[in-house]
């Protein structure tokens, strides 16, 4: 995913990972036993993680067939990245998340 990164969007590794309401936080895979109120960082993005998902699942069907990715897996992961880092909506998706490198708490819930 880093590859294809945008220098403008916040690394996955370093970032908050939020959503707009409380209630999307378990169907988008967080936890929610310390759930905060929070303004983010300038550099809030969109993303739909089911490109993630589809990029995971292509990995997967490969390994479990003891193959390597090929050249035609490898443009669709790129595609998968790209969509996801310009935050398209998955013909699946299960919703948005939001990614930011800084957040100022404003509430516990």
């Amino acid at each position: 995913m880093e590859k294809y990164r945008p220098a403008h969007a916040p690394r996955r590794g370093q970032c908050f990972f939020v959503a707009k309401r409380p209630s999307e936080i378990d169907r988008l895979g967080g936890s929610t036993e310390n759930v905060y109120l929070v303004e983010p960082g300038r550099d809030l993005l969109r993303v739909d993680s089911a490109w993630i998902g589809a990029i995971n699942n292509l990995v997967a069907l490969r390994k479990a067939d003891g193959e390597r990715l090929n050249g035609e897996d490898a443009k669709e992961v790129q595609r998968n990245a790209e969509a996801y880092w310009s935050g398209d909506k998955h013909p699946n998706s299960y919703g948005f998340e939001y990614l930011t490198s800084t957040i100022k708490v404003v509430a516990e819930r």
